[in-house]
């Protein structure tokens, strides 16, 4: 049987407006609003969730981040929204900004359509703390602040992850407390409110990433010495699995994100490791093996995301930090400085998950 690249010439699937004249049977797109479709017998249906996310198969235009703090000013919350085109990389670009002065507390994830943002406090010094969730939608850049709040506020150091249909914000510090909520929150519905379905075993300052069935989180820092430990909780049945790998030290500020086999963990505040990216196989788990080649630049408090075929680094706290690395996922070849971002932020939050 013909691959779906023998057969169309691409592993990735169109996003379109709507739905195609005509088409060729098997063809699959993505209907921005409605989801997956296929082509059979002359009719476009639309596929169930029950089809699985895989990676790669969506064309993401921009590597989108969003919010964070400029170093040396007076640790000061920005609302700046970064875009980085995935076709040509080179400098950021402002796509727009947030309602909210959004400090290194707000976490970030997204689905095909858009980004959100939530959390996070406006300044270090007497600070709001914000309980709201923020859109980011990809085709205009126009935000939003949804209906409901948060459970649970924090200031910096929360992960976040997401399912096909469901935002969830883990972990996080409320100085001088550390939290071990995880917080969920539907992605598809406007008047939504958020769950507590479980607590994460270990506490504190994580990043986090997901595949089609699990969050992945590491960076522990807390009540019970976790720093080294990666935890995945089911979407599904939001069951924890504690230690599925251990890492060289990293801790609060790690990046973490994936390919279509496996995790990556760069970056944090621990004195190992921070410029060299680490990985574990998806399926089995084990311990980090470094990856062929380091980065020049140490990045804590980092954003992460990925492409079909990269993944990018952006921000971070070292001296005046405003550009981003990539690695090539098949040759792990490391490009330093690629291009910069319109400010100088620190704890940068995604605003994308690039191949859910």
């Amino acid at each position: 049987m013909a691959t779906y690249k023998e057969k169309r010439g691409t592993n990735v699937v169109p996003i379109v407006s709507g739905k195609p004249d005509t088409g060729v049977n098997g063809e699959i797109v993505y209907i921005t609003g409605e989801g997956l479709a296929s082509y059979n017998g002359g009719t476009w249906s639309k596929l169930t969730a029950t089809v699985p996310r895989t990676y790669p198969i969506f064309a993401i235009n921009d590597y989108v981040t969003a919010a964070g703090w400029n170093l040396g000013a007076s640790y000061v919350g920005i609302n700046t929204v970064h875009k980085v085109s995935v076709a040509s990389e080179g400098n950021a670009t402002t796509g727009s900004v947030l309602s909210r002065n959004r400090f290194s507390g707000h976490s970030g994830t997204g689905n095909f359509d858009k980004g959100f943002i939530g959390g996070g406090k406006n300044q270090n010094s007497s600070p709001t703390r914000w309980t709201d969730v923020e859109s980011i939608t990809y085709s205009s850049y126009a935000t939003a602040i949804l209906s409901g709040s948060l459970n649970t506020a924090y200031d910096i150091y929360a992960g976040a992850a997401s399912s096909s249909t469901d935002g969830y914000i883990i972990c996080g510090l409320l100085y001088p407390n550390y939290i071990n909520k995880v917080q969920k929150r539907s992605l598809t519905s406007t008047a939504s409110t958020t769950t507590n379905p479980f607590n994460l075993h270990g506490t504190g300052m994580t990043g986090a990433t997901e595949t089609a069935t699990h969050a992945y989180v590491a960076g522990h820092a807390g009540t019970f010495g976790t720093q080294s430990e990666t935890f995945t909780f089911a979407f599904a049945s939001n069951s924890t699995t504690r230690n599925v790998a251990s890492h060289g030290g990293n801790n609060s500020g790690i990046g973490v994100n994936k390919s279509s086999t496996h995790i990556y963990i760069s970056g944090g505040a621990a004195a190992a490791n921070q410029k060299q990216p680490q990985k574990i196989s998806i399926a089995s788990g084990g311990t980090y093996a470094a990856t062929s080649n380091a980065f020049t630049v140490q990045r804590t408090n980092v954003a992460v995301q990925e492409s079909n075929t990269k993944i990018v680094w952006t921000g971070g706290r070292t001296g005046t930090t405003n550009d981003y690395d990539v690695m090539v996922i098949a040759s792990e070849a490391v490009s330093n400085s690629v291009g910069t971002l319109t400010s100088y932020p620190n704890g940068l939050s995604r605003a994308t998950a690039l191949n859910n």
